[in-house]
């Protein structure tokens, strides 16, 4: 299942990789003497950087992505709006337009994919 997607996550990286080099350097000096190498010590901590790296690029393709979704689905809802609030003006119970039904339909449609990327997780849950 999916992680829910957040931008503000990523706030929380840089304290992350901080507690992440303090518990690997707490690690590395609890080893016997023998074994603490500056060469263990350096793939640790590059290590360590790399996965890091590896959070901030996929979460700048995840926020790229969710833009992209963002902005298409709000440009896609402006096109229906007009139609939907005239709609929804009208006094009639009964919608008898097919253009009418037609736009409910767009209108669901797009509802739809709004909340089957929401559940895959392209979303933000405060969204």
């Amino acid at each position: 299942m999916p992680t829910q997607f957040s931008v503000g996550i990523r706030r929380a990286y840089p304290w992350w990789f901080a507690l992440a080099l303090t518990v690997a350097g707490a690690g590395f000096y609890l080893l016997p003497e023998n074994n603490q190498t500056p060469e263990l010590l350096l793939s640790l901590l590059g290590s360590i950087a790399a996965f890091f790296h590896f959070l901030y690029g996929q979460h700048n393709t995840n926020t790229d992505r969710f833009v992209r979704l963002f902005k298409e689905f709000n440009a896609r809802f402006d096109q229906l709006n007009d139609r939907l609030n005239q709609i929804y003006s009208q006094s009639s119970e009964l919608v008898a337009d097919p253009r009418d039904l037609q736009c409910f339909y767009d209108y669901f449609n797009l509802c739809a994919e709004e909340y089957l990327y929401a559940k895959a997780g392209y979303v933000d849950g405060e969204v």
